[in-house]
């Protein structure tokens, strides 16, 4: 069964279905493999590629899934399109049945629609029906309708036709015509007329099988978005990648159809088959517990939040290091009352060095403040310590009445000596 998802193109809008995890079921296995995410499980547990048991194969070229099937199914599961290539190996045919979506293949078409009951679909307006029996619920399905029995004949296939008439695709009308295509694949299926360039991706698909070299997308047409590192090419016709682990002896194969891929830019190598990372070569002595390519000589921390160094040998080895801090820089701690102090931050391999204020070592103390005074405490730009001041505090004087004054007289008001309260004359 296979799992979809609908997801952002890289201008904006929504692109086709992608398809993200391949679920492959056998009496023994139960292997998910999540094309996106580059991760493989047998019976719920991460597995290693390649994987062969009992006539049951998976690898990870680098390039692409290759898998093969105990029922003589073999699949090519590209990684920078996601287009999935079905084959069905001769010999298997007229021993294994088939049944489902791929039909009954036993040479007869007349019993291809058959139902799981047994039953055979004979008219065309039930094959909704049939589709419908077919279907694996998941918890991440997709819609995804054709209206069945469209063509061209009753429907409009000038767009289709407009495009696939370009000159880019001219080198396969021989093989397959545009009319016949039109007809089977746009006509019917609304998803194909707003998405175009999945329309387009899907003949050149079909292209390929042929052997038939299109070279069509451009920087401002239906571009193919290469993650960092890689960079697009039409036509590829090697079926395993040149890696780290196999550039010693890597030898180009031939695969059974050509396709479009995102390679990695000259002068680089895949890290791993299974890995996204182009590299140098002289980052293939090495890889951390995470999985990231490592040069001779270069140190990393293997933690998240403690101090684990280690260092990648010219010989390939990787050894634990201790943390050189000689050269954390210390701060010229000028203010009075400042020292330097080492902080040890989480995840951090030698402290930080700050300057932080010893109020122990300050020489001012706090003097006695009477008589309606009142401690006030400041700071300067130039000390961490507290400088204290007595300051007058009006709100705690005694009441004090105004006398009253003759016609002659007027009322002066004084302080007395070490006092900040007033009294009157």
């Amino acid at each position: 069964s296979v799992n979809s998802i609908r997801r952002t193109s890289p201008t904006g809008g929504t692109s086709g279905l992608c398809f993200k995890k391949l679920n492959i079921t056998t009496s023994s296995y139960r292997i998910i493999i999540n094309r996106l995410d580059r991760k493989v499980t047998v019976n719920y547990r991460p597995a290693r590629l390649p994987f062969s048991r009992h006539s049951l194969y998976v690898e990870d070229t680098g390039s692409m899934y290759l898998i093969h099937t105990p029922g003589g199914v073999s699949m090519q599961w590209y990684h920078s399109t996601g287009i999935m290539v079905l084959q069905y190996i001769t010999r298997y045919n007229a021993s294994v049945p088939t049944r489902g979506l791929c039909g009954c293949c036993d040479g007869n078409p007349e019993d291809d629609l058959k139902l799981p009951n047994g039953t055979v679909v004979r008219e065309v307006g039930d094959m909704m029906l049939f589709l419908q029996a077919w279907r694996v619920h998941t918890t991440d399905e997709t819609e995804h309708t054709r209206r069945v029995g469209d063509n061209c004949t009753t429907g409009d296939c000038s767009t289709c036709l407009s495009m696939l008439r370009q000159r880019a695709f001219t080198p396969c009308h021989s093989k397959v015509p545009p009319e016949q295509f039109c007809d089977i694949m746009w006509a019917g299926d609304l998803h194909y007329k707003d998405h175009q360039c999945d329309f387009l991706a899907a003949y050149v698909a079909v292209c390929y099988t042929h052997q038939v070299c299109i070279s069509w997308r451009r920087h401002n047409f239906c571009p193919l978005r290469c993650p960092p590192g890689k960079e697009y090419q039409p036509c590829v016709s090697t079926c395993t990648s040149r890696t780290c682990l196999n550039r010693e002896y890597y030898e180009e194969t031939t695969c059974s159809f050509i396709r479009e891929e995102c390679v990695c830019r000259s002068g680089t190598i895949l890290h791993r088959a299974d890995s996204p990372y182009c590299v140098t070569e002289d980052r293939c002595v090495c890889t951390d517990n995470e999985g990231n390519p490592r040069a001779p000589g270069e140190v990393w921390n293997g933690s998240a939040r403690s101090c684990c160094l280690y260092k990648c040998m010219e010989n390939g080895s990787v050894v634990a290091v201790e943390p050189d801090c000689n050269s954390v820089p210390t701060p010229l701690c000028e203010r009075e009352g400042e020292y330097v102090l080492d902080v040890l931050e989480e995840g951090a391999c030698c402290p930080k060095k700050i300057c932080e204020c010893n109020m122990t070592i300050c020489d001012s103390e706090a003097p006695p403040c009477d008589n309606g005074n009142r401690l006030v405490i400041g700071y300067s730009a130039l000390s961490c310590c507290p400088e204290y001041r007595c300051e007058c505090d009006p709100m705690a004087c005694p009441p004090v009445s105004a006398p009253d004054c003759r016609e002659d007289q007027f009322l002066v008001e004084v302080r007395g000596q070490k006092s900040c309260c007033y009294s009157y004359l």
